[in-house]
């Protein structure tokens, strides 16, 4: 999981600014296979809100990242 450890950064104190905790999740590879300290954990997949990086709120896209990126990691294991 990527996230800031000085917790004054995870957040801003104007409630419609970007809030940075909220991308906090974990790294993938080109795959959206999970990484952890540069490895990529070859049979464990990360889709939707937990991918790190992704903004649901600002993007405006929460359901949208969540099915495309199941599906295709669901076409990835067939």
């Amino acid at each position: 999981m990527a996230f800031d450890t000085d917790r004054t950064a995870w957040y801003d104190p104007h409630f419609f600014h970007r809030q940075n905790y909220i991308t906090y999740g974990v790294a993938v590879d080109e795959e959206f296979r999970a990484r952890k300290q540069g490895r990529t954990i070859e049979n464990l997949y990360v889709t939707g809100s937990v991918l790190g990086g992704f903004d649901p709120i600002r993007e405006g896209c929460g359901a949208g990242v969540a099915m495309l990126t199941a599906l295709h990691v669901a076409d990835k294991m067939k």
